[in-house]
C-alpha cells in the first residue's frame, strides 16, 4: 500500500453563497493506493485509516461528540454495505443512521463526509472515498485508490479555542 499526504492551496472558480465556502483554501489531502485483496478488505482498511486520521485531527479542535459521519453509497452496493456494517471501527458510533445514495460519479462505491454540529448547523469539514483514477491510469481494474480531504482554513475559522 502506498500512502501519501499533502497540504494544498485549492482554488475553485465557482461562487458560493455559503460563508463557510471560499474560492481559495488550504486542504489536507490523503491518498492510499494498492491492489484489491478481495471482500472490500483494502477499502475497509484505508477507509478506517483516513477517518481515524481526520477524527484525530478534528478532535484536537472540536468536541468529539459534535462530530459525525455520513456515508453516501452507490445504489447497488449491498455487498459493500454488508462489509461496512460488519466492521468494528472505533468511530462507528459516529456514523449517522441515514445512508444516502451517492449522487455524483466523482467517487466510486461510496463517499463519506465528516460533519461538525455547531450553532444548530451541520458543517461539512472533510470527505473521502474510493476513486478509479489508478484503474484508468494503469489499465488494471484490480487497482484501488482511497482519497480524502480536510478543510484546514475552515477548521481554523470555526475553532472557538483559538
Amino acid at each position: 500500500v502506498l500512502r501519501y499526504a499533502a497540504v494544498h492551496r485549492h482554488v475553485r472558480g465557482q461562487y458560493f453563497t455559503n460563508p463557510n465556502f471560499t474560492a481559495h483554501f488550504s486542504v489536507l489531502c490523503l491518498a492510499s493506493g494498492g491492489t484489491d485483496t478481495g471482500n472490500y478488505d483494502f477499502e475497509m482498511k484505508q477507509l478506517n485509516e483516513h477517518i481515524n486520521i481526520q477524527l484525530e485531527l478534528l478532535g484536537k479542535r472540536f468536541a468529539y461528540e459534535d462530530l459525525h459521519i455520513r456515508f453516501y453509497l452507490e445504489s447497488d452496493s449491498d455487498k459493500f454495505t454488508s462489509a461496512l456494517r460488519a466492521q468494528q471501527f472505533r468511530w462507528k458510533e459516529k456514523v449517522a443512521q441515514s445512508e444516502a445514495t451517492l449522487s455524483n460519479r466523482y467517487y466510486e462505491t461510496f463517499q463519506y463526509k465528516v460533519f461538525l454540529k455547531k450553532g444548530g448547523m451541520e458543517i461539512d469539514l472533510a470527505d473521502g472515498g474510493m476513486v478509479n483514477w489508478t484503474q484508468k491510469l494503469l489499465q488494471n481494474r484490480k487497482q484501488r485508490l482511497c482519497i480524502s480531504g480536510l478543510g484546514l482554513e475552515l477548521i481554523e475559522r470555526l475553532d472557538d479555542n483559538r
